[in-house]
């Protein structure tokens, strides 16, 4: 039953004519014939199948010296460029003596994300409006505007900022609320020195005390 069921297996995977042409070649079985060439084929069939397996183990043995040697030529390149950093250290001083030079050669990337601020010019004036478009593109509400109602001379009312809360501790400097922004009124400041013990200290009012809109200039200003 053993050898019926193999010869069955082969057949169907069609490795039947591998297995014939290796009994003609090696042990000499006329195909059709019963008995002694039914073992021989099961024979066959466990031979094939432990060369199957050899190999498999050499080819896992090849990636396995492969990956080996790849990791040894990977730390090689590393230690040679830790090397080279090490002999002309002199000549590219990469690293940053600090808290030594923090008011002398520190150098910060303009292009570094430290904390949202909200510009103000020399009068007091700030550009933002109030439209909470920054507080909804946030995706961990760490800004809060506040806003209030105020009349205007001519007898409108005119929403104006109030409070502009910022949660550093929750910020994750994604830049969203800069690209919402229709105003440009707040943009994102290379600051990098924002440790504190408190959590409480994280939470900023951007806007300066008796600070207000900057008006935009009518037209018979910009002509003029």
């Amino acid at each position: 039953m053993f050898c019926i069921g193999i010869y069955s297996s082969l057949k169907k995977t069609g490795e039947l004519n591998l297995y014939s042409s290796l009994q003609e070649e090696k042990l000499n079985i006329k195909p059709g014939s019963n008995g002694t060439n039914s073992v021989k084929l099961g024979k066959c069939h466990l031979i094939l199948a432990q060369k199957k397996i050899k190999n498999k183990q050499m080819k896992s043995l090849f990636n396995y010296i492969k990956e080996v040697i790849y990791a040894f030529v990977s730390l090689a390149k590393g230690l040679l460029l830790t090397l080279r950093y090490f002999i002309t250290i002199k000549k590219v001083n990469i690293t940053e003596e600090y808290p030594n030079n923090r008011t002398t050669t520190i150098s910060v990337k303009e292009r570094f994300y430290g904390e949202v601020v909200l510009p103000h010019n020399e009068n007091n004036e700030h550009k933002c409006t109030a439209c909470t478009l920054c507080q909804m593109a946030c995706p961990n509400n760490s800004i809060q505007i506040i806003s209030k109602q105020i009349e205007t001379e001519d007898g409108k009312k005119k929403r104006v900022l109030d409070k502009w809360v910022y949660h550093l501790d929750s910020c994750t400097f994604c830049y969203q609320c800069i690209d919402a922004c229709p105003q440009d009124a707040i943009e994102m400041k290379n600051s990098f020195e924002l440790s504190v013990y408190d959590r409480t200290k994280l939470i900023y009012q951007l806007n300066r005390p008796g600070s207000k809109l900057k008006e935009k200039p009518t037209v018979k200003e910009q002509q003029s």
